[in-house]
């Protein structure tokens, strides 16, 4: 083995060994604990020798105390959490249950319990900002959960309406069920309740008969909502909540007047959350000196704003009990024997889960409490025996250690004496063998020697065996001499390195000092600089002073001067207001009405300003809304199955909406041309908001008759066989949303007619109730925002999924887009609407409470009227005459004015009959070019027919000449046709004189040959075909151009979206390069501490290493000196 692999094996060797010495430590410490467990002698009366401290410390690791809530699932004890639960035990935390807020999070809680069996319970339930996700086959996943053996109640479960994460239906739908399960399995409910307490009780009350026990989380409302909860037999829980509660009705009042009994009340931490913070500026200075040393150790070594823990239990505890102005004591004795209470009614709950599925009868309940007051009787007799056990336990102990130090004792002086004997036996036998050998040798020798030689030899040997010895003794001092020299020169060379590297920080410090006095020296001297400038800048300022007291002398004279003059004059003004005007009443705003009120102008230019900004956002949104309608309607004819009767009539009303939306933007215009800039404006002088909220009151009705339709319509596109779950489910969110923007559209009309009311005498409000007004219709127009943001979401599903199904085409799929960039444009319309109003809404109010208070500012509708007037009949005045003109030449242009008009009736009359004709003719030239072209169009046939014609008899046997009976034939007809020709000539030449006259599809014709049936038959036809032709171009043109318009929108939006994609993939761009750089930073930090760590483990090696070769080498030495002091011992 080499010296790295001895290394390596000395350093397991200590590693192992620690951990070994480690492990009895642990042991001892458990040991002790154990050993310490019966003593309750802290929590009885009359323990005088133990602190507050220990006497705390004891009652926490005699009674049960039990976190009933702890959010150990959450990712933040990811890292630490057999660490959590040891220090919650290290605390006297003996129980933790662990919350369940969803499946996943209950399933997760469910595994913790089975990992640290005893320690952790679970709870299986759904939060209220989770109820939104709640799907059908939910209940049966947490029932299973909630079954198991670990579980020991139900929730986290409740209504929260203070953040609304999700709607209070389904909440409330959640909730209830939740109930239902806890009656049905008999466990516990774990409830939360935030701004819901009449729903929640509600709820409970329903199932009263039939509810368990309840356990209020987290409990922070007020003394009446807690008295509901105990009238019902509910249980609060308490959490460091008291902190900061500032409220004179919660929860401190209940502890201080002490209407929390203590039967009903836990304590939880709601881990990691609800940090108590004790350092409150808020929280009684007697609370804060009730809090042990060792709670607040807990508390602020372990627990953070950010990252609470169950080892801050024992600091609520405290400071409850301080709240209630009761021992710390008293508290957990009851606190323990309600959470005694709890265990034991849970562990019977789980054993009748195990064997049966049989509830829990009520005779139990009363047999489980009888025998628990008959343990609770036995507890003082039992503490009375535990204090004299432990104290002849103690004594015990003490003699025990004091006869085990005894015998210790006697068998380490036993075995150093028997030690000693061995070693004097030895020496003895060694002494026989040689005293044996001399003899034998002396025997031998026939005893030739003299005694003078034996003696000289029995000296000799003994010289040589000193001579030896000292020898072997001078070796050990040489060696013992060598190695405290190279101690002593080992220890000089360290002493001399210390020396140097002393020096050499003095050598530092010295020149970090010469630098600071530097630094510091001249930063003084800037100090003294500015010292001096800013004593020339204060006797300046002196002198200012000075100055400004001798001008404000000379401005008070002149005040007085002026005050005096101006009370002269205000005494001769009411003088003559006295006597020479009439008086007037300004207490009676109903005497004033007629008056011309005072206002801001700078105010009135900001409603001005206000009201045409919202009448372009109002333009806008009856654009896109007409826009929606429209392109729904287009939606219905793109369907590819044919249109019902419902769908007609559908369409024929969503065609309608134009004439709605145009009223509403016409009538906003009216309002705002109704409006002077240079009056007043307000409520009660702006009449014209009333034809506003006529047409909005019109459109509100269209959007009323049109949600049957969209309803029914939606539910035939239900039953269609392509028509999957998620499509129904988008349909009937479509309808919800739909409905929800038609009573957005109701409430807001009602508030504009409020608002119009206002400028008729007989139905204006007060001040406070046009405030509440505007903000109903702010709040009505954000809640509008939300709602067709709905309905866009929603829409866009439904276009997902339509473009999924095999029968959609490419109709469909360009309408509905279409319809969602109408959507988007009307939520980005509304929002800005809402924003500007919201924006403006403290100025509005305040503007509404300076108009109330000020009594002046009533005006009547007829002032503006009649400012008007006044202003036209000064401009009138203002205006010179015009010339006068003779009376003579007034009549003359009399005359001829009369004799023009006269003219100008003839001339018009004859212009109409001649534009009549010009009409008349063009319609002929018409007709007849028309008639040319079916002329034209029948030669042709007639020409193709003859052709067809000597083409068959050219087939049928032209090549033969005709014979005499045929040609007679042929003359013979041609012979009539002529005579035919003869007769129409004639007939025509004899009524050449009466023109004959019919109806054509340009009206009627006068012609000079007579008109046939077959000709005004033919007319018909003519005209029916051109007819049903330009209705026909009518309607493509009418499509052509609604699509024209669907596709510039279309592009428009696609162009905005192109926009904003480039905006985000810029944006993204940025964060994917800091994100990359973040991500180089955290890669390098990485390296250079993985890299020191392997440095600082490879140097803790070799330390580890080198102390055990020294370790080693010292044992040697030490071995080595104890056989030196043994041999001397026994020479």
């Amino acid at each position: 083995m080499g010296p790295a692999s001895i290394r390596h094996a000395r350093w397991c060797a200590v590693r192992c060994s620690a951990q070994q010495v480690k492990s009895k430590v642990g042991e001892g410490k458990s040991k002790k604990r154990f050993d310490q467990q019966p003593g309750m002698a802290s929590c009885v009366p009359g323990a005088d020798l133990e602190s507050t401290e220990d006497s705390l410390h004891r009652c926490y690791d005699n009674y049960v105390i039990v976190d009933i809530g702890a959010n150990l699932t959450n990712k933040k004890y990811s890292r630490d959490l057999d660490s959590v639960i040891q220090r919650a035990k290290d605390a006297g935390v003996q129980k933790i249950m662990v919350t369940g807020t969803s499946l996943k999070i209950s399933r997760e809680a469910l595994r913790l319990t089975r990992i640290y069996p005893g320690s952790l319970y679970s709870t299986a339930g759904i939060h209220p900002h989770d109820a939104k996700s709640w799907e059908e086959g939910y209940l049966d996943e947490l029932k299973e959960i909630a079954q198991s053996s670990e579980c020991v109640a139900i929730g986290e479960c409740g209504l929260d309406y203070n953040r609304n994460f999700s709607t209070i239906e389904e909440q409330r739908e959640v909730f209830e069920k939740q109930v239902i399960l806890a009656c049905e399995l008999r466990k516990p409910l774990f409830l939360h309740e935030r701004d819901a307490h009449e729903d929640m009780l509600e709820i409970l009350d329903k199932h009263r008969e039939r509810l368990p026990a309840a356990v209020v989380h987290c409990f922070t409302g007020t003394v009446e909502q807690a008295n509901h909860y105990l009238e019902r037999g509910l249980y609060l829980g308490l959490t460091g909540y008291l902190c900061k509660d500032k409220s004179d009705n919660g929860v401190r009042k209940m502890l201080e007047d002490g209407t929390l009994p203590l039967d009903k009340l836990l304590v939880e931490t709601d881990a990691p959350f609800m940090y108590p913070n004790t350092r409150a500026s808020k929280l009684p200075t007697h609370v804060k000196e009730a809090l042990t040393e060792r709670s607040l150790t807990f508390l602020h070594r372990y627990c953070t704003f950010q990252r609470n823990e169950p080892c801050s239990l024992p600091a609520i505890v405290e400071m409850i009990a301080a709240f209630m102005k009761k021992p710390v004591e008293e508290f957990l004795e009851s606190l323990s024997e309600l959470s005694n209470y709890f265990l034991v009614w849970f562990e019977e709950v789980l054993k009748q889960k195990t064997t049966s599925k049989v509830s829990i009868s009520k005779s139990k309940y009363h047999k489980l409490a009888a025998e628990y007051s008959k343990m609770r009787a036995q507890v003082g007799v039992l503490k009375k025996a535990v204090l004299q056990e432990q104290s002849v336990t103690a004594k015990l102990q003490d003699d025990l250690k004091e006869k085990d130090q005894a015998l210790r004792k006697a068998d380490q002086e036993m075995e150093s004496l028997n030690f000693r004997n061995q070693q004097l036996t030895k020496r003895v036998s060694v002494l026989q063998d040689e005293l044996e050998i001399l003899q034998n040798k002396g025997k031998k020798g026939k005893q030739k020697s003299t005694p003078l030689e034996e003696s000289s030899q029995q000296l000799n040997s003994v010289l040589d065996e000193e001579l030896q010895s000292k020898i072997a003794q001078n070796a050990r001092l040489m060696l013992m001499l060598q190695e405290k020299e190279e101690d002593h020169d080992r220890l000089t060379q360290q002493l001399m390195e210390r020396v140097q590297t002393l020096e050499r920080e003095v050598h530092q410090y010295q020149q970090a000092s010469s630098d600071v006095e530097l630094k510091y020296k001249s930063k003084l001297e800037e100090l003294q600089l500015e010292r001096v400038r800013l004593q020339e800048k204060v006797s300046c300022r002196e002198r200012d002073v000075q100055q400004y007291s001798a001008q404000l002398a000379a401005v008070q004279i002149q005040q007085e001067r002026l005050q005096t003059e101006l009370g002269s004059k205000l005494k001769t003004a009411s003088q003559i207001i006295s006597k020479k005007l009439p008086f007037v009443d300004a207490s009676k705003s109903d005497l004033n009405e007629l008056n011309i009120p005072l206002y801001d102008r700078q105010l009135q230019t900001w409603y001005f300003d206000l009201i045409n900004t919202v009448g372009s956002r109002v333009t806008e949104l009856t654009n896109q809304l007409s826009d929606y309608h429209t392109y729904l309607e287009q939606r219905i004819k793109s369907m590819d199955t044919p249109l019902n009767p419902i769908g007609e009539k559908f369409s024929h009303y969503l065609k309608e909406n134009a004439k709605h939306l145009r009223a509403i933007d016409q009538g906003y215009k009216e309002f705002q041309s109704g409006l002077d800039a240079s009056s007043l404006i307000s409520l009660e002088t702006i009449p014209s908001l009333g034809r506003f909220s006529s047409r909005l009151d019109q459109y509100s009705n269209y959007l009323q008759k049109l949600v049957p339709y969209t309803k029914l319509y939606l539910e035939e596109e239900n039953n269609y066989p392509c028509c999957g779950k998620s499509l129904e489910n988008a349909n009937n969110s479509l309808v919800d949303r739909t409905v929800s923007i038609t009573n957005t559209f109701i409430r807001l009309n009602n508030l504009v007619h409020i608002l119009s009311q206002q400028s008729k005498r007989k139905t204006q409000n007060s001040g406070e109730n046009l405030k509440v007004v505007v903000s109903k219709l702010i709040d009505s127009l954000h809640v509008l925002h939300s709602n067709i943001a709905e309905l866009f979401s929603v829409f866009e599903e439904k276009t997902r999924l339509e473009s999924e199904m095999p029968t959609c085409n490419e109709k469909l799929n360009s309408t509905n887009a279409c319809i969602v960039n109408a959507l988007i444009c009307l939520v980005s319309t509304t929002k800005e609407l809402h924003s500007e109003l919201a924006a403006s809404k403290q100025k509005i109010m305040q503007a509404i409470d300076a108009q109330s208070e000020n009594c002046s500012n009533k005006s009547h509708p007829v002032v503006s009227e009649f400012k008007s007037r006044a202003s036209s009949y000064l401009k009138g005045l203002e205006e010179s005459e015009p010339p006068s003109v003779p009376y003579e030449e007034a009549l003359r242009n009399k005359e001829e004015s009369v004799g023009g008009s006269k003219c100008r009736e003839v001339l018009g009359e004859q212009l109409a009959s001649a534009q009549k004709k010009a009409t008349q003719l063009e319609q002929d030239k018409e007709h007849w070019r028309q008639e040319y072209q079916l002329l034209q169009m029948k030669h042709v046939k007639e020409q193709q027919r003859t052709k067809e014609l000597e083409l068959q008899l050219s087939m049928s046997g032209a090549t033969t000449p005709l014979s005499e009976d045929s040609m007679d034939v042929v003359k013979i007809a041609a012979a009539e046709v002529l005579e035919v020709n003869n007769d129409t000539a004639s007939q025509t030449s004899g009524n050449s004189a009466q023109p004959f006259s019919f109806v054509s599809m340009l009206g009627q014709i006068m012609s000079p040959i007579p008109v046939t049936e077959e000709i005004e038959a033919r007319e018909a036809e003519v005209k029916k075909y051109f007819t049903d032709r330009v209705n026909q171009l009518v309607a493509e043109r009418q499509l052509a151009e609604g699509k024209a318009a669907s596709f510039k929108s279309e592009c428009m939006s696609l162009h905005e979206r192109l926009q904003l994609a480039v905006e985000q993939r810029n944006l993204m761009e940025q964060q994917m390069n800091a994100a990359k750089l973040c991500l180089d930073k955290l890669q390098e930090e990485l390296h250079t501490t993985t890299t020191n760590y392997e440095s600082q483990l490879s140097m803790m090696s070799e330390h580890l290493a080198n102390m055990n070769e020294k370790l080693a080498v010292q044992k040697d030495e030490i071995d080595q000196l104890k056989y030196q002091l043994k041999n001397k011992g026994k020479k």
